[in-house]
């Protein structure tokens, strides 16, 4: 049952956002897959009509499977995509929170900044000035 739970187990980016596992990743892929090869048959070929069938058979087929490996997915405890993800989210070997993290980095990083602000716009030349269009509507 090891390849039951890898399946379906909801996977954690190097953030720590929840991220599809994979049975909802091949669900997409086959699910899209095989409505697009029905669709294509049914349609004679015809690429447009072909492309709409497809995306109108697969939509529902793809909610109604999502919820159901949502509903298997519940029950099993999330996994890191990889492992290097795993170590990113601790510090030092203890789990530290995001914010800690923020803060951490946003002391470190406290100094000015490398770019200034940019500058006010100069006036323009004499005799020139920026053209304005009346504003003011007429109803009759």
């Amino acid at each position: 049952m090891e390849w039951f739970a890898a399946a379906f187990a909801p996977r954690r980016d190097h953030k720590g956002m929840s991220t599809p596992s994979y049975a909802a990743r091949w669900w997409l892929l086959l699910c899209t897959g095989l409505s697009a090869l029905w669709s294509w048959q049914a349609t004679d070929g015809f690429l447009v009509m072909a492309a709409a069938l497809t995306v109108m058979v697969a939509t529902p087929l793809l909610t109604l499977g999502w919820y159901l490996i949502g509903l298997v997915s519940a029950r099993i405890p999330a996994r890191y995509i990889l492992a290097k993800a795993e170590r990113a989210q601790s510090w030092g070997g203890a789990k530290v929170s995001l914010m800690e993290r923020g803060l951490t980095q946003r002391s470190k990083f406290s100094g000015l900044p490398a770019l200034s602000l940019v500058p006010l716009p100069r006036a323009p030349p004499k005799g020139c000035w920026p053209t304005t269009a009346p504003v003011g509507l007429s109803l009759m």
